[in-house]
This record gives structure tokens, sequence and C-alpha cells, in this order.
């Protein structure tokens, strides 16, 4: 893990990382929530978002994913074993991930961001 160079990497109190944020999407009048967490699927998305008409799976749905969000809160944050964070001016409420590069971030809050080391592999370029 190397940190390089970060005006600000700070946690403020309890918090879910983003987990748990909700977007409305699909429809500019809302209607339409997507509840994100650090594990969502397309297929939880589309179940999510396109099965609106079956409130009775719309609200065990919600159930398992509120007690999935309520896993992750917690009042400190996390750099995972081999990340590189460099050159940022305000982290605020992150887990970062194994492997994952921030690079000149100007201002990230509230938010998970993963990574693996094959998606690294995957975009390498050689130049």
């Amino acid at each position: 893990m190397v940190i390089e160079n970060v005006s600000e990497l700070s946690v403020t109190g309890p918090t879910n990382f983003g987990n748990g944020s909700k977007l409305d999407i699909l429809n500019e009048g809302g209607g339409r929530t997507l509840t994100i967490f650090d594990r969502l699927t397309s297929q939880i998305a589309y179940l999510q978002v396109c099965y609106r008409h079956d409130a009775q799976f719309q609200t065990r749905l919600q159930e398992v994913i509120d007690r999935y969000v309520q896993t992750k809160r917690a009042s400190m944050g996390l750099i995972r074993r081999g990340a590189r964070v460099y050159d940022c001016i305000l982290l605020k409420n992150l887990i970062v991930g194994e492997n994952v590069t921030l690079n000149g971030a100007f201002s990230l809050e509230d938010g998970t961001i993963l990574g693996s080391p094959a998606i690294l592999r995957s975009l390498e370029w050689e130049w």
C-alpha cells in the first residue's frame, strides 16, 4: 500500500461508505429507485428497477439489501493491500479495495472503490 501527497484522508463518524445510497434512474420523474451497494450486480439492479409492480417482492428485496448495508457501517475507513493513493486532495468516508489506484482525485466522498488484480491486468497498456 502506498499513500503519498494526500491533503485529507478521513472518516467523519459512522458511515456506510456509499452503501445504501439511492439513485432515481430510467425515469426523469422518479419512481425507479436503485439502491447501490458494493455487491450490486446488473441482475439485482434489473430486479430493483424493472419489477416495481411487485410490491411484496420489492419490500423483501429492499429488506435484504438494507440488512447487508448495515453490516458495512463503521467509523473507520479501509485501504486494502496493494492500493496506491497519491496526489489527491479530499478523500472522505471511503473504502479503497485491493490493487486500486487513486491518482489526482480532487474530491471523493462516501464511497467504496473496489478492484482486483484481474481488472488491473485487463487495463494495462503498453505505451
